[in-house]
Parts: C-alpha cells; structure tokens; sequence
C-alpha cells in the first residue's frame, strides 16, 4: 500500500508539473497573442480612415470588438489554472487600452454617420423649405460633440476629417441663407 501511495504522489508531482509547464505555456502564447492583437488593432482601426464612409468603419471596429471577446474569453480560461499554482493572471492592458480606443473611434464615427444623415436629408431637400436656423443648430452641435471627442483624440485623422466636414458645412451655411 505505501509502493503505491508513493507511486501515486510521484505520479500526481510529474501531472502536476506537466500541467504547470502547459498552463505556462498557454500564457506565455496568450501574452503574444495579446501583442500581435494590439499590433493588428492599430493597424486595421480606422483611427485615419477618414475616406471611409461610416458603415466600412463601424464594419472594422466590429471585427476587432469580435476578436476582443474571443481574447478576453481566452483570458479567462487560463485564470483557474493559474490560480491553482499562485500564478497572477496576465493584465492584458492592451485589451483594456483598444477597448477604450474603440469606445472613442464609435464616438467620433457616429457623429459622422449622423451628420452624412443630416446631410444627405438637406442636401436631396426642396431648397426653399430648408429651415437653416434648424441646420445651424444641428451642426453646432455636432462641432461641440466633435470639440468635446478632440481632447482625447486629436491625432487621429478621422477626428479631423469629421470636424472639416461639419466646419465646411457651417460656413457655407451662411451663403446659403443669403440665397434664400
């Protein structure tokens, strides 16, 4: 009985240590993992794609919110192993950090989509029943929502592209209340 006490613990010590070593392993992919997803995210974001319409850059932010989750659920995989052996689970800031980004780059192209809207809507309307007041109105805002995003993303090109857009838009307001 105490051969095969002694066999089972030496056998429990080498599982133990093979899956010490796998789970080690699993980590050590999943942090590479973590910084080839940080790599593509800033790649494929369309934090400068100010040439691309609202729909493609919503499409684009979705993908990698997809591969965001699939990355978290990962994550969470790894951590009742690595509570087992005392092991801190990996921080993953560079999920936490695209998260954010993306929190930001639907923002900003929002506040596209919904000006293209407006505008789409002025533009095809009956030139005399445009209440530009309204339009005004409209456009300040959205350069005050634009104003408001550009403190934490005024090197992003899309950023300036949105808030060109609604400038231009705001100053040939006035020409076209003249016409009227």
């Amino acid at each position: 009985f105490k051969m095969t006490k002694r066999e089972a613990a030496k056998s429990m010590a080498k599982s133990k240590q093979n899956m010490r070593e796998n789970l080690l392993n699993d980590l050590s992919n999943y942090n590479s993992e973590l910084a080839r997803y940080r790599k593509d995210a800033k790649e494929n974001l369309p934090y400068h794609d100010g040439d691309l319409t609202p729909t493609e850059a919503f499409e684009k932010i979705s993908q990698t919110q997809r591969r965001t989750k699939k990355l978290k659920n990962r994550g969470g995989r790894l951590v009742p192993g690595l509570n087992i052996f005392d092991l801190e689970p990996p921080a993953a800031k560079q999920i936490s950090e695209t998260e954010g980004e993306i929190v930001l780059l639907e923002s900003i192209w929002g506040v596209a989509d919904s000006f293209e809207k407006n505008w789409a809507g002025w533009k095809d309307g009956v030139f005399r029943d445009l209440d530009t007041q309204s339009m005004e109105q409209t456009a300040l805002q959205y350069k005050k929502k634009v104003t408001k995003l550009g403190r934490e993303i005024k090197k992003w090109k899309t950023f300036h592209a949105v808030k060109d857009r609604v400038e231009q838009f705001l100053k040939t307001l006035p020409l076209i209340t003249d016409l009227r």
